[in-house]
């Protein structure tokens, strides 16, 4: 019997939805206080509509996206991977500087540890940046 991680027939939402957001899911909460969301997401703030195939948000009031992630069915192409870490360079990018734009609109102190993450998962690697 194949593995469902590496089924090389398998669909690309039913790879993700099933296997790797809850797994993702589970690790940002235990870990971070993370709230995790997935499905084609656009990423707040940002004027040329990227979408995520996952975000997560920080669990407070500003409720700030701290993480984006992309991911692919097991056999996608180089092509494809290539993409989505650019993507997700792009995307943490753009999360940092709309947090830092955001609260310094709103005078408030900036935060010192700002960080933010991207996470690709391509089969049964899983990429953070």
């Amino acid at each position: 019997m194949l593995n469902p991680l590496r089924d090389l027939g398998m669909l690309e939402k039913p790879h993700l939805n099933q296997f790797v957001h809850p797994i993702i899911d589970t690790a940002l909460w235990l870990f971070g206080k993370i709230n995790y969301i997935s499905g084609e997401i656009p990423i707040q703030g940002q004027k040329s509509q990227i979408r995520a195939d996952c975000v997560g948000y920080i669990n407070d009031v500003t409720n700030y996206p701290l993480v984006c992630g992309e991911g692919a069915r097991p056999g996608a192409s180089t092509k494809k991977r290539i993409e989505d870490v650019t993507k997700n360079a792009t995307s943490m990018a753009r999360l940092y500087n709309n947090i830092i734009i955001a609260e310094a609109d709103a005078r408030h102190r900036l935060f010192v540890d700002l960080r933010t993450y991207g996470l690709t998962a391509h089969g049964t690697e899983t990429i953070r940046g």
